[in-house]
């Protein structure tokens, strides 16, 4: 979506989804490809998809740590 927001679709709306996506992430627990449980810490504005975890009482930065993928949401 942020790479075609000011090409093929409306940046405003663009701008609030994605505002409320991040709003929505936050504190959500997800699911890890090794099958860890965590929960969404932080999300930098600047890279929405590569939130701050928390996993126990370890974070895990994933612009940091590339091995680290999230597999899904629990709702």
């Amino acid at each position: 979506i942020k790479l075609e927001m000011f090409t093929k679709l409306d940046p405003t709306v663009c701008d609030v989804f994605s505002r409320r996506i991040n709003d929505y992430l936050l504190s959500s627990s997800v699911i890890l490809e090794d099958g860890r449980k965590a929960k969404v810490a932080f999300l930098p504005n600047v890279t929405p998809t590569y939130p701050i975890l928390q996993v126990d009482d370890e974070f895990i930065d994933m612009i940091k740590d590339k091995e680290v993928k999230i597999v899904g949401l629990v709702m």
